[in-house]
């Protein structure tokens, strides 16, 4: 079954009720927001996550099912949103809840750039770290 972006976008382009929706509700509104943002880097896509995801709680975030959190996760960094990394201590929940609190857009270190390059296995397309990647945006600038 094909899915209908323009009435997704309709329904959920202005945000959901984390709190009040159902956990199919959330995923489609996540799989919407990553469908929408397509076109969006850095400061843009930090300021748009952080509108659509007011009102969200780390409880919010573990509604959605793991593979979409993962996609969204994904979907940020790719476009230039540090999302820190997931370990023993931290869920993708936790992470995607400190974006939404965040007052300013984190600064990439160079470190945190080539970890993620290196986990994305893919090249980054952001335009606030093109100074500081290679030509094929895969790697550090020597």
């Amino acid at each position: 079954m094909e899915i209908n972006w323009k009435e997704r976008i309709a329904k959920y382009g202005y945000g959901i009720d984390a709190d009040g929706a159902t956990k199919d509700e959330l995923v489609e509104f996540v799989e919407t927001m990553i469908y929408k943002t397509q076109d969006f880097t850095d400061n843009n896509l930090w300021a748009i996550f952080q509108e659509l995801f007011e009102g969200f709680t780390v409880e919010s975030f573990k509604k959605i099912r793991t593979d979409i959190r993962s996609q969204l996760r994904r979907h940020l960094l790719k476009r230039g949103v540090y999302v820190g990394r997931r370990n023993s201590r931290v869920t993708v929940s936790e992470l995607l809840f400190k974006v939404v609190q965040q007052e300013e857009l984190h600064q990439w270190t160079d470190r945190e750039i080539v970890a993620t390059i290196k986990e994305l296995a893919e090249p980054l397309a952001t335009r606030a770290l093109r100074d500081r990647l290679n030509h094929t945006r895969d790697g550090l600038l020597n």
